[in-house]
């Protein structure tokens, strides 16, 4: 499980990919080999929980989410080159009062066009738009991604605004 800080009162705090970077998850702790990866069996956490305290309750408000990050993963400015492929985003709580602190709780794409692929957005959640993730401006390549369990205002699980994402094989499930 990884954070995008140890410090549980830093909710600003996200990774954030840059230009033609890949990331990578599904590797066991000792290392395997590229090809020998397996994110079904390696799974690679990234969590907005920075304190560890959340309920089952995936409410924006809800009280023990109050202090997760606002977006787990941002991506911005990034061309097709950019890939985030085998993990769990999880506990982002987008319910700032201001953009883009209220929007896109899992993930948060401006101006983008990444590589999505093996991933799964569960119990991510917005005050606004895209509790599991937002896409203003892009046009993200989704593969083999399952949006679960995320909670918006408005598109629960996906909210696309001025940009035309390409999804395949990918599943929504108990979004609100």
């Amino acid at each position: 499980i990884y954070k995008p800080s140890n410090n549980p009162t830093d909710r600003i705090a996200t990774f954030q990919l840059v230009d033609g970077v890949g990331m990578y998850g599904g590797f066991s702790i000792g290392g395997l080999s590229f090809e020998n990866r397996d994110w079904n069996e390696y799974i690679t956490i990234l969590s907005g929980d920075l304190d560890d305290n959340d309920s089952e309750s995936i409410n924006p408000n809800d009280a023990t989410r109050s202090d997760n990050s606002f977006s787990v993963l941002g991506i911005y400015n990034v061309g097709s080159s950019t890939i985030i492929d085998g993990f769990i985003i999880t506990a982002g709580n987008a319910n700032g009062s201001v953009d883009p602190y209220n929007e896109g709780g899992g993930l948060h794409i401006n101006s983008g066009n990444p590589i999505i692929k093996n991933v799964i957005f569960e119990n991510n959640s917005s005050s606004t738009h895209g509790g599991g993730m937002i896409v203003i401006s892009g046009n993200p390549s989704l593969e083999n991604v399952t949006f679960r369990n995320n909670e918006a205002y408005s598109g629960g699980g996906l909210y696309v605004f001025n940009g035309n994402p390409t999804l395949s094989n990918t599943n929504f499930t108990n979004n609100s």
